[in-house]
């Protein structure tokens, strides 16, 4: 861990100074030097990196349900009959449990709403959007206040 905060210092240490434009910028735009300062950067890298390590637990619930998902739009060719709790999909969550507030499954679309701890809020949403491909195959895309946050990806 202490290795990580080096690395991380340097990184930033070298960015800041071996970027003349941004030491200029910084200079001329006159940033109040408490707002622009090497451990408020590291603060902040190190809050989101803990965002991301909590969320991280959130993502990896979806797992069954984009498993469950794939399988069903497999077998029955379309993911307008994939929802929580029909073709071997999971039931959906709807009452807080641990980290989830929320989380339901229509028509394939997977959507988690975190509970309001660890800094999230309900805005923090995960949403993964499937398509069926012809080769029968399944893509995901993600979106949500998590991923626009960059909790998740």
């Amino acid at each position: 861990m202490q290795k990580n905060k080096m690395l991380i210092t340097t990184a930033i240490v070298v960015l800041i100074y071996a970027t003349p434009s941004l030491s200029e910028d910084i200079q001329r735009d006159e940033i109040n030097a408490k707002q622009f300062t090497i451990p408020g950067i590291i603060t902040s890298i190190g809050i989101n990196y803990k965002h991301r390590l909590d969320y991280s637990k959130i993502v990896k619930t979806t797992a069954p349900y984009r498993h469950a998902v794939t399988e069903c739009a497999k077998i029955n060719g379309s993911l307008q009959t994939c929802n929580a709790g029909t073709n071997k999909i999971p039931d959906g969550i709807k009452k807080p449990s641990g980290d989830i507030a929320e989380l339901s499954v229509i028509q394939g679309v997977i959507k988690v709403v975190p509970t309001r701890k660890n800094g999230f809020t309900e805005a923090d949403t995960y949403i993964l959007y499937p398509t069926l491909l012809t080769n029968g195959l399944v893509t995901w895309e993600s979106a949500g206040g998590s991923v626009t946050q960059g909790y998740a990806e």
